[in-house]
């Protein structure tokens, strides 16, 4: 063998080496995090757990039965894609104790930055407005602030927890 031929060899083997490298260090797709617009949107939800807090909201205090009936904590909330928001109740006979979170009807849309929800609805009687801080955001659990004044015009909040169903 010439000293050409085992330049060219080496070549070879240096150019399949390289090319074996680049494909390796490929991103996996899969590894990817998911969207906070994908979690949103393919899970449906139900309410977990109302909180109050008040600032610097650190301390909660649950406040889930005094806003919600038990049949109520079945319902499911979907946030569809076209920027509506789905709940369905699973108790036909179930009484809403207080109108907390908007129900069907109401429409939702993320921020640019993906760290507030916004949830809205007009009725005749009320409008509903949430500009709801994204506390927690994964496959199982969304935890959503939505800030406020209370009567005595102190800082606080409603911290709505919700667990993933599917």
């Amino acid at each position: 063998m010439n000293s050409s031929s085992i330049r060219y060899n080496r070549l070879l083997i240096m150019i399949f080496l390289v090319a074996v490298y680049l494909i390796s260090c490929k991103k996996n797709t899969s590894d990817q995090p998911e969207s906070a617009l994908s979690l949103i949107t393919n899970t449906k939800w139900q309410l977990n757990a109302l909180y109050l807090s008040d600032s610097p909201y650190v301390e909660r205090t649950n406040f889930t039965t005094q806003y919600y009936s038990s049949c109520e904590l079945n319902d499911t909330y979907a946030f569809r894609m076209d920027s509506t928001l789905s709940r369905k109740s699973s108790d036909t006979s179930c009484k809403q104790m207080l109108l907390v979170m908007p129900d069907d009807g109401a429409t939702w849309h993320l921020d640019s930055a993906n760290t507030y929800l916004v949830i809205a609805k007009q009725n005749f009687f009320n409008t509903y407005l949430y500009n709801c801080k994204i506390l927690t955001l994964n496959k199982n659990v969304m935890e959503l602030q939505n800030n406020f004044r209370d009567y005595f015009n102190h800082p606080s909040a409603y911290i709505f927890s919700f667990r993933a169903t599917q």
